[in-house]
């Protein structure tokens, strides 16, 4: 397979994951299934991943074009240019794609304040940290020492 062949092959990954990853991505959101984001998510990164390849073999599908005569050079030089915002700009986006994905996955800490009336009747906040999904027993247990 020369490099003409490639860069048919390679050229419809980020067109067809582009429009595949914003409809899953859409469909994230209205279903609010985070699941659905994270798998629109590794489309994203997939598709910026193959990306590259397209733009790479682009070159030697130009010089193909070329010996056969097939193609204005101005139209195969926009060609080149837009090829090459296109590029940059689905790595921009797979990057962030990849940071969302993998920051997602942390455990962040909730802090819940409350309000506690004393025996004067003056009220105090006191905070604790715990992470979310923890029941209060559970953060009693484990604040009194308890492995809970």
């Amino acid at each position: 397979m020369d490099g003409a062949h490639a860069h048919l092959l390679f050229n419809h990954f980020p067109i067809i994951g582009s429009i595949i990853s914003v409809l899953v991505l859409v469909t994230g959101f209205l279903l609010k299934n985070n699941i659905v984001k994270k798998t629109a998510l590794a489309i994203i990164v997939f598709t910026s991943v193959m990306t590259i390849p397209a733009f790479t073999t682009g070159e030697e599908a130009e010089e193909a074009l070329e010996a056969i005569n097939q193609a204005p050079d101005s139209i195969i030089h926009e060609h080149e240019e837009l090829a090459e915002i296109g590029l940059w700009t689905t790595i921009c986006v797979g990057l962030a794609a990849a940071f969302t994905f993998f920051n997602s996955r942390k455990v962040r800490p909730k802090i819940v304040c409350c309000n506690v009336c004393n025996a004067n009747g003056q009220f105090n906040c006191t905070c604790k940290n715990r992470r979310i999904g923890r029941s209060d027993s559970a953060y009693r247990d484990s604040a009194a020492g308890g492995d809970g």
